[in-house]
């Protein structure tokens, strides 16, 4: 799983994030994200059916942590945290990432 989110993160990054110094957060790279590798997020949405809380919430924190294990890679770094409105509605701390 690491070494293909990274390759499809490597894209997701470069195609809309691609400017020095340029900050997104993690709900703008999961939202691209899904609409490019719709069948790759549906899958990993899958596996997480049989967790406690929310499938949604499992993927996109395994998300947040693989940018974050990642970054170096990537070119980013995890700038700040704000807040932002999650597919639920619900208004919830998020990742700000820097494009180096």
């Amino acid at each position: 799983m690491d070494t293909n989110f990274v390759i499809n993160a490597d894209f997701i990054i470069k195609t809309y994030f691609e400017k020095k110094n340029q900050i997104f957060n993690t709900h703008q790279f999961i939202e691209k994200y899904r609409t490019h590798f719709q069948h790759e997020y549906i899958a990993w949405l899958a596996l997480n059916l049989k967790e406690e809380e929310p499938s949604f919430r499992v993927t996109n924190n395994q998300i947040v942590n693989l940018l974050r294990k990642n970054q170096r890679v990537l070119g980013i770094f995890a700038h700040s945290v704000s807040q932002d409105r999650s597919d639920l509605g619900k208004i919830v701390p998020v990742t700000n990432w820097k494009k180096i």
